[in-house]
């Protein structure tokens, strides 16, 4: 980066202009090394050599500026842009609102969306990370409200969407609006990932409903969907098999459960649900 800035600046001793790609690359390679003021100063500098930024440079720099959480650096940006007449796209909106979601201001990012939703089309990364983050603080209306908008626009929910929904009903013990939204989901053809097992597990372990939980890691079997350590661990203690301790010791008497399965390695479930099925499973 440094060899970079020294050949700009022999450019500039020699009155050769540097291009506007050149800032651009510039600019983003100071931003990753969270070089914010040095960004900043060749971004005034374009201006001052005539140069015009382009829709390249504000995306660079909101999004830089955006993963060292500087907010309101980035917001003053996406204005600048209306000032040089470009038009911001969902990939400047999207850094901006999961920001404000990270720092827990989902209410400034909600003001932030419905600000510029009728100048710039938002994309399904700004939907997932609003649903996601309404649902994160109990704003289910709002989380609705945001699914019904998207809709609205003619986009469809995803799988990140669905799981979501599916992990906030679950967490909640309204297993019946989390199977609703499953099968929503599968009806959409997405199929439900490890992610949202786990969800369905737990929600299942919260009601004590253990033969539904068997019932669910017959179905990942039969779709080959592998496990790691620490999701058969949220099985077993769903089960009622409590205790890390003596959870990795029932994983061992499995024939394909290793230490190496331990330390990290997937496997499959199918001697899982073979040993879970015994009838004195989990018992004392």
């Amino acid at each position: 980066m440094s060899q970079a800035l020294e050949i700009q600046k022999t450019m500039k001793k020699r009155n050769c202009m540097c291009s506007v790609i050149t800032y651009n690359l510039l600019i983003g390679g100071l931003l990753r090394i969270h070089k914010k003021h040095k960004a900043m100063r060749l971004f005034e500098e374009m201006t001052e050599f005539g140069l015009h930024p382009n829709s390249f440079t504000f995306s660079i720099m909101i999004n830089g500026l955006c993963k060292m959480r500087q907010v309101n650096s980035a917001v003053e940006l996406l204005n600048q842009m209306h000032q040089h007449g470009l038009k911001p796209g969902p990939f400047d909106l999207s850094p901006l609102i999961k920001t404000m979601c990270d720092l827990n201001l989902f209410d400034e990012a909600m003001s932030f969306f419905h600000e510029f939703e009728k100048s710039c089309e938002p994309d399904m990364t700004s939907f997932n990370t609003l649903i996601y983050s309404a649902l994160k603080i109990g704003k289910s209306e709002v989380a609705q409200e945001l699914l019904k908008k998207l809709l609205e626009r003619g986009l469809s929910p995803d799988l990140k969407t669905y799981s979501s929904l599916i992990s906030f009903y679950s967490r909640k013990g309204d297993i019946d609006e989390a199977k609703r939204v499953l099968g929503q989901m599968i009806a959409n053809g997405i199929l439900p990932d490890v992610a949202v097992y786990d969800s369905l597990i737990k929600g299942y372990g919260l009601l004590g409903m253990r033969e539904e939980i068997m019932q669910l890691l017959r179905e990942m079997a039969s779709n080959g969907v592998a496990l790691d350590p620490r999701f058969v661990l949220t099985i077993l203690d769903s089960l009622g098999i409590d205790g890390e301790d003596k959870g990795r010791g029932f994983l061992k008497d499995l024939p394909d459960f290793t230490e190496e399965v331990l330390r990290g390695k997937e496997f499959s479930c199918n001697e899982l649900v073979k040993m879970l099925s015994k009838p004195d499973c989990g018992s004392d």
